[in-house]
């Protein structure tokens, strides 16, 4: 079994959450408040602009992802907490600052293994 299709059976089972409450920032754009749903082929981020309060949302598919770790430096953190920042292909970098304690590395883990 692949750790994508674990973190698939987890997902699916009830045993971990599909959605959590964020932050995330798209590099050179405004932050944006909102939730990140994990799916089974990309995550989707939807929510509001803080800067705007429009409505907004982006998919992150899985395939595009090459690298996820977490930022805990000054400058890689949003509103003070730690992100996962997640570099894409052909695309521009995005930090993603999960709320609630803990949850953070669930979701780092996540994603790393449904990227693979």
């Amino acid at each position: 079994m692949t750790h994508k299709s674990t973190a698939l059976i987890l997902l699916r089972s009830g045993t971990l959450m599909d959605s959590y409450p964020v932050l995330w920032c798209d590099e050179g754009e405004p932050m944006a408040t909102g939730k990140l749903v994990l799916g089974q082929d990309s995550a989707e981020l939807s929510g509001a602009s803080d800067l705007e309060r429009r409505p907004i949302s982006e998919r992150l598919p899985y395939a595009e992802i090459e690298s996820i770790h977490v930022g805990r430096t000054p400058r890689d953190r949003l509103h003070c907490n730690p992100a996962l920042i997640i570099e894409r292909r052909e695309q521009k970098l995005v930090r993603i600052a999960v709320l609630g304690v803990g949850v953070l590395g669930e979701v780092a883990d996540l994603l790393a293994r449904l990227a693979a």
